[in-house]
């Protein structure tokens, strides 16, 4: 496999895809990652990190059901809950919390039983936010009905275009993240593949009395249009613009498989009335830096 050579003070910011066999589970930007230990597997288990009072976001592709775990930190019996909103339409799952008699942090903290809470997802592509309205810090899994045991988690790293309009700053759980825009400039770099190529935009939304909006952008290799995609925005309830008073969409996600060779990629925002930003990842296992 070709390395792709990047200067070695490229930002590393880990990604994480879920790879399902019924489709993938894309979880926007880095959250924090929770070990467990099951003292009665043997084995250690990777939980998201989700502070009271704020959000986990993600894209779901071709998953027919969801599955999610949530614990909690506590040593006697709670009752706690959360906000899950699938496309626009919001849920409050309740949840008993009992200590684990099995499952324990790497440090000893000492962590609830998990609950489950199962949905049918009826589109090929969802979008789910998560919002941890509970008051206490949860602990949270993802998963698929059909669930492939033999899963593999693929690390991706921050990868930054040559070109580009403005940089902006997003502020999401308390963590800055760089996004740029294409409003009057195209979005362009060059890639040596095959590489996968993970896009996550947003939207600044034109005022605050919309509460859903559609968007497109398109990805060019060598000039030629290679996927246009289209995007339905709904407003963030965490993530805002550093200095700017502009409410800002949750993430959409895709990933491109860019072919082998070098290839020009530009991305374009080919709506005029629209003002997308952009956050680009590339796998890890693509990059190789120059000493």
């Amino acid at each position: 496999m070709n390395k792709i050579k990047l200067p070695i003070n490229i930002i590393f910011a880990l990604f994480t895809t879920v790879i399902l066999s019924a489709g993938e589970i894309l979880v926007v930007d880095n959250p924090d990652v929770f070990r467990l230990f099951n003292k009665k597997t043997g084995k250690i288990l990777n939980y998201y990190f989700l502070p009271a009072d704020n959000d986990l976001e993600a894209t779901l592709i071709d998953i027919d059901t969801l599955i999610v775990y949530t614990r909690i930190f506590t040593e006697v019996e709670k009752n706690y809950q959360y906000q899950i909103v699938v496309d626009g339409k919001s849920k409050t799952v309740t949840r008993k919390a009992r200590p684990s008699n099995v499952s324990k942090g790497l440090d000893g903290q000492i962590v609830s039983s998990y609950n489950s809470y199962l949905r049918s997802i009826g589109t090929t592509r969802s979008k789910i936010v998560l919002n941890n309205d509970s008051g206490f810090d949860l602990l949270v899994k993802l998963r698929g009905k059909n669930q492939n045991s033999a899963k593999q988690d693929i690390d991706y790293v921050r990868f930054s275009p040559n070109t580009f309009d403005e940089e902006k700053i997003i502020i999401y759980n308390n963590k800055a993240y760089t996004y740029f825009s294409a409003k009057e400039k195209n979005i362009s770099f060059s890639l040596e593949g095959p590489v996968m190529l993970k896009i996550i935009s947003r939207l600044i939304f034109p005022d605050n009395l919309t509460s859903r909006f559609n968007y497109r952008y398109t990805l060019e290799l060598d000039r030629k249009e290679f996927s246009t995609f289209t995007e339905t925005a709904y407003p963030s309830s965490k993530s805002v613009l550093k200095d700017e008073h502009k409410i800002i969409s949750t993430g959409d996600v895709n990933i491109v498989k860019i072919p082998s060779g070098i290839h020009e990629v530009r991305i374009k925002d080919i709506d005029v009335n629209r003002d997308l930003l952009f956050r680009l990842y590339i796998n890890k296992s693509a990059v190789e830096p120059v000493e």
